[in-house]
């Protein structure tokens, strides 16, 4: 049973739908907001998405695109040796 002054539940259900539509629209805000960052190797500015920063860099440091791909090309090369030197290792090449 309903009491008095209460909201139908059609008017309740709308409420909620509203506020996630609010919460969605500060959010999709919040997304293509840019924030001036700094790189933690180089130490050069950069215009960032802010959902960039929540989504992939919440408790690291920022790097920057071409610093993360000196990282990830020396990880290779570095990987690759240790592959070479279990070969060795191994005996399966001289």
């Amino acid at each position: 049973m309903r009491t008095y002054n209460e909201k139908p539940l059609s008017a309740a259900v709308t409420g909620l739908i509203r506020n996630s539509r609010e919460e969605r629209s500060q959010l999709r805000r919040v997304a293509r907001e840019l924030i001036r960052i700094q790189c933690a190797t180089c130490e050069k500015e950069n215009l960032v998405k802010q959902i960039k920063l929540i989504k992939y860099y919440k408790d690291k440091d920022y790097t920057c695109y071409d610093c993360g791909m000196e990282k990830k090309a020396q990880d290779k090369k570095e990987m690759n040796q240790a592959l070479i030197n279990l070969a060795r290792s191994k005996g399966l090449i001289k």
